[in-house]
C-alpha cells in the first residue's frame, strides 16, 4: 500500500515540479555562488555537528539549483548513473526502490520517500530517519565531477 502511495504521489509532484521549474526559471535571477566555497562549507559545518543520535524530523527537503559558468554540454544531472545515486542515497539511509523518467525529469521512488533530477536540479524529499545534511557535500563534489556545474544557483 505504502509503495502504491509513494508512486502516485510521485506522479502527481513530477508534472507540478516540471511546471513549476518551467516558470522558476523564466524568472530567476543568476545568483551563482561557488559551490565549493559556499554550500561545501556550509554542509560541512552543519554535517560536523550532526551526531548519531541526532534526528531531523519527520519530513525533510533538500533542493539545490546547480549551474555551470562555462557551456559545457555535459551539465545535466540525468546523465548521472545509478550506482552513484545509490552510494549518495547510502549517506542519508535511503535506497532506490523504482525509478520512472519523461523528456524533463528522472523520478526515484525511495525507501523514505522521493528524489527529482532535472537537467539543473535536484530535490530529495524524505521522511523518517534520513539524514540529508550528511548528503550536500557529497553531492555537489560528484555533480562537478560527472556534470561540470560549478555553481548553486
Amino acid at each position: 500500500m505504502l509503495f502504491v502511495l509513494n508512486w502516485l504521489f510521485t506522479f502527481s509532484v513530477l508534472y507540478v515540479l516540471r511546471d513549476r521549474e518551467r516558470e522558476l526559471r523564466s524568472q530567476s535571477v543568476q545568483l551563482g555562488r561557488t559551490i565549493d566555497n559556499q554550500l561545501c562549507n556550509l554542509s560541512s559545518t552543519m554535517a560536523a555537528a550532526v551526531s548519531p543520535h541526532y534526528y531531523e524530523g519527520t519530513e525533510k527537503l533538500l533542493e539545490v539549483w546547480f549551474t555551470s559558468s562555462s557551456n559545457d554540454e555535459r551539465c545535466d544531472l540525468r546523465n548521472i548513473k545509478r550506482e552513484k545515486w545509490d552510494t549518495l542515497l547510502k549517506l542519508v539511509q535511503a535506497d532506490i526502490v523504482s525509478m520512472m523518467k519523461d523528456e524533463d525529469m528522472d523520478a526515484y521512488v525511495l525507501s523514505e520517500s522521493s528524489m527529482f533530477v532535472t537537467k539543473n536540479r535536484f530535490i530529495l524529499k524524505t521522511c523518517g530517519t534520513t539524514t540529508l545534511l550528511l548528503a550536500v557535500k557529497d553531492l555537489v563534489q560528484m555533480v562537478k565531477e560527472e556534470c561540470g556545474f560549478d555553481k548553486v544557483v
